[in-house]
């Protein structure tokens, strides 16, 4: 016969079961991390009473959302995260020194708005650069990163942060994100695409053109379709050629 233990461990298991059904048919996900919590209790008193965790309460509840946000009805969005959020990710790598945040997909009531993220720096085996469009009544910036399934477009706001000697961008929107990440940034804008082929373009000149020295530092900053120029903030003035970047 199963101790005391097994059965409270076994009746914790079923009630988090019972609530992952609710959330996933009723579509409730302000159940989900009560769900969570039922788990990590189980793994708790497993741990303090030497007996296997019956799951893992982070695997369960990173399944869990997966599952929910496959099902839901609700508005499911790309964008920027956190781990409390209703999200899955695509790319767990922070997007700030320092940060937390990740990009996925999630509800769209947990996406953060106005993040500060790194900004872009090119190279050829990390590619990523900005690029300013201009335009009536104001310019508009962007951030491409093409990088197979953790590529993103993001729309940026008109302001730069700098920190400690690192450089940050405010981010507007996600327009696309994943392998598909252009085509999805294009399918509203589709001139878009051809503002990002010039701007990688630009970015790969440049970087062909840069000293031996200058090649491990990369192309940091922005290409201005206004001023057909490079800039390490968009309001700058142009860096020439021969400018250390």
């Amino acid at each position: 016969m199963s101790n005391p233990v097994e059965l409270t461990l076994e009746m914790l298991m079923q009630e988090a079961q019972a609530t992952s059904k609710r959330i996933i048919g009723e579509d409730r996900p302000d159940l989900i991390f009560h769900a969570g919590e039922l788990v990590d209790v189980a793994a708790r008193l497993a741990r303090v009473t030497r007996l296997p965790p019956p799951a893992d309460p982070e695997a369960f509840i990173l399944e869990l959302k997966k599952r929910f946000l496959f099902a839901t009805t609700l508005p499911v969005v790309a964008g920027i995260y956190s781990d409390e959020a209703v999200a899955t990710p695509i790319d767990l790598t922070p997007l700030r020194h320092g940060g937390t945040s990740w990009l996925g997909v999630g509800l769209a009531e947990y996406r953060h708005q106005h993040e500060a993220i790194d900004a872009p720096r090119y190279f050829p085996d990390q590619v990523c650069y900005g690029f300013v469009v201009p335009g009536t009544p104001e310019e508009t910036w962007y951030m491409v990163r093409e990088k197979g399934d953790v590529s993103f477009v993001m729309l940026l706001e008109h302001q730069w942060i700098k920190n400690s000697g690192v450089d940050m961008v405010i981010v507007k929107d996600v327009l696309g994100l994943g392998r598909e990440a252009l085509k999805m940034a294009t399918e509203s804008q589709p001139d878009l695409l051809d503002w990002i082929e010039q701007a990688r373009n630009a970015f790969e000149e440049r970087y062909a053109s840069l000293s031996q020295e200058a090649v491990l530092r990369g192309v940091p900053g922005f290409y201005h379709f206004g001023t057909n120029g490079f800039r390490r903030q968009p309001w700058d003035e142009p860096v020439g050629a021969k400018q250390i970047t």
